[in-house]
């Protein structure tokens, strides 16, 4: 029987995560909206956002107050599945 490994992140705690996607309208407010169903909390002046040098894709910087790592998982889930999103980190 395995047993769920201790989390190196105490809660609750300010975590950032780095979402990046292609440059379109709409990108991130989109995800601000994802964001906002697990950190009610957040909002977009928690975000930092960098274009890539050709303009191309959007890097953005989101951070969230985690409260549990079933949250940070399930927030994980959800941006990584999102059809906007190429990379969550």
């Amino acid at each position: 029987m395995s047993t769920p490994q201790e989390s190196l992140i105490e809660y609750p705690s300010d975590f950032p995560i780095k979402i990046m996607g292609a440059m379109q309208d709409q990108f991130a407010q989109t995800m601000v909206a994802l964001v906002q169903k697990y950190d009610p909390e957040f909002h977009a002046g928690k975000m930092e956002m960098r274009p890539s040098a050709k303009g191309n894709y959007l890097s953005l910087t989101v951070t969230v107050r985690a409260t549990s790592r079933e949250q940070l998982d399930n927030l994980y889930r959800e941006l990584s599945s999102h059809a906007m999103v190429k990379v969550v980190l």
